[in-house]
This record gives C-alpha cells, sequence and structure tokens, in this order.
C-alpha cells in the first residue's frame, strides 16, 4: 500500500517513471520487463486477514508487519506444512550498509527469529536514504535467491548437498 516516492530511486528497483505508483505495480512490471512470461501475483496489503504459503519472502518495511506474516506462516507450518515441500520463511533486513537474512525452517529458527524480534519502535529514525542502499538491497536479494535456490534443490534431491 506504499507509492513510490523521489528518494525510493537508487535504492530499490525502480525509476524516476514509477513515481506515484504504488510499489508492487511497479515492481510488478519491472520483473516483468527482467522475465517476459514471469508470472507475479499481487495481494495488496499483508495483514491479518492474509494467508501464508509454504514458502514466504519478507521484504517489508516495518517489523509490525514482518510479525504478522511470521505467525501466519508459523500457524501454516504447524497445521498445513507439508514435509514433501521446500517449507521456509525469508526475512531480509537491511538498514544502510548493513543486512541480516533470516532463514526459517526449523524450531531453532523460529525461536532466535522470535528472539530478535523487535518492535517498530526501536528502529532509528533517518532519513530513508541511508537505511537503504541499492548495493545492499541487491546483496540481499541475491542471497535470498540462493537460499530459495538451494532449499527447493535440496529438497527435490533428498539430500543436503546445496548450502542452506
Amino acid at each position: 500500500m506504499d507509492s513510490v516516492e523521489a528518494h525510493n530511486i537508487g535504492g530499490q528497483l525502480l525509476s524516476q517513471n514509477d513515481i506515484g505508483q504504488s510499489k508492487t505495480s511497479s515492481i510488478q512490471m519491472a520483473i516483468a520487463n527482467y522475465t517476459p512470461g514471469a508470472i507475479v501475483n499481487t495481494y495488496g496489503q499483508f495483514d491479518e486477514g492474509s494467508y501464508a504459503m509454504p514458502i514466504m519472502i519478507l521484504a517489508v518495511d516495518n517489523m509490525h508487519v514482518r510479525k504478522i506474516a511470521f505467525e501466519k506462516w508459523y500457524e501454516y507450518q504447524k497445521t498445513n506444512g507439508n514435509k514433501a515441500a521446500p517449507n521456509i520463511l525469508i526475512d531480509g533486513r537491511l538498514e544502510g550498509e548493513q543486512g541480516i537474512i533470516y532463514a526459517l525452517d526449523s524450531a531453532s529458527d523460529v525461536k532466535r527469529w522470535q528472539k530478535e524480534w523487535f518492535p517498530d519502535e526501536k528502529i532509528s529514525d533517518g532519513p530513508c536514504t541511508m537505511r537503504s542502499t541499492s548495493y545492499n538491497g541487491a546483496m540481499i536479494a541475491a542471497n535470498i535467491v540462493a537460499i530459495v535456490n538451494n532449499k527447493i534443490a535440496n529438497k527435490k534431491t533428498g539430500d543436503n548437498i546445496r548450502e542452506f
């Protein structure tokens, strides 16, 4: 439910033509431009009424929505989780030149995520351009893609041959 603003340019995969457009629509178009034939669905704002999927990637800008998504995913795993599917929640966070990726697929991963989650009020207030740098965002995105690929490859082969 966020719109592209001028300060988003350079820190995200957006152009000046996207200013004023919804971020989800802009990213959907960017993916279509780079990957013809890709199917990208957008569902609007994630909230308590949203549903979870076996694989979820959190790329949101607030901790409240991360917690809602985590809780939905975790409940889904407890009730619908498919042992044959590559069930995983990936939470990529960045701040300026720092970042962390949580890849949850075990009870210990879940406990660590719960322990290290914090409310939005604890995030330092600074300009958006200092909280997000394009090269760090690209690095986190590349690592998230590698995590998903490795998780799916391991599940498909039945071996843990790829680093996860």
